[in-house]
């Protein structure tokens, strides 16, 4: 048996930047789903994922012998400055045509696929960045409030929050997430998931 001893080591997340998503085109039998166009969704400001689970215990002889905890789904509740009409209709599914947005009772949000990143503060006060691809989920139609309010003596901006459900894709996988030295090779990496090439030459 070993130990690795980190004690006094600090890796913590310092804040939110960059958020994208895209609506799922296909889903493939044991693997990760294929997206159609990649919006980014403003500046980020958060983005919290809390997990549901089934669990069980199993009793004999007037103790637990067992106990044991299935993945369900998962909730994400995020933030971005970005409170665009048209990204936000192909979010929850509703029409546009001719820049008129047409929210109808029988609206269904697409399922998605979102990713985020996350700078991560070190002991030597360097930073890595931990990107967050969650590979399945849809807005929940319950979570879009419109919150207009009368300014008074000052500006009172309401930043664009959504609610989503998310749930395992075919092939079990339900969130990807790893680290990079910069930024920009954190969003590479997200875009790449959504099967995004940039454009090459000047």
């Amino acid at each position: 048996m070993s130990i690795t001893n980190r004690n006094k080591v600090v890796k913590m997340p310092v804040g939110m930047v960059r958020s994208f998503w895209a609506p799922i085109a296909s889903e493939p039998a044991a693997a990760l789903p294929t997206y159609g166009d990649v919006e980014e969704l403003g500046a980020a400001r958060t983005g919290t994922v809390a997990v549901t689970t089934a669990t069980a215990d199993i009793y004999g002889d007037d103790v637990n012998l067992l106990h044991f905890e299935d993945f369900v789904s998962y909730a994400l509740t995020t933030e971005t400055t970005l409170d665009d009409l048209e990204v936000n209709a192909k979010m929850y599914g509703h029409t546009v045509a001719d820049g008129v947005v047409t929210a109808a009772a029988g609206d269904a949000a697409p399922y998605g696929g979102y990713g985020f990143i996350e700078p991560i503060l070190k002991t030597d006060k360097s930073l890595v960045y931990r990107a967050t691809f969650l590979v399945k989920l849809s807005a929940n139609a319950s979570g879009e409030a419109q919150n207009a309010a009368t300014r008074q003596g000052s500006a009172d901006p309401r930043p664009n929050s959504m609610q989503f459900t998310g749930y395992a894709c075919n092939s079990g996988a339900w969130r990807l997430q790893q680290e990079f030295n910069t930024e920009a090779l954190a969003v590479a990496w997200i875009l790449g998931l959504f099967g995004y090439t940039p454009p090459s030459g000047p």
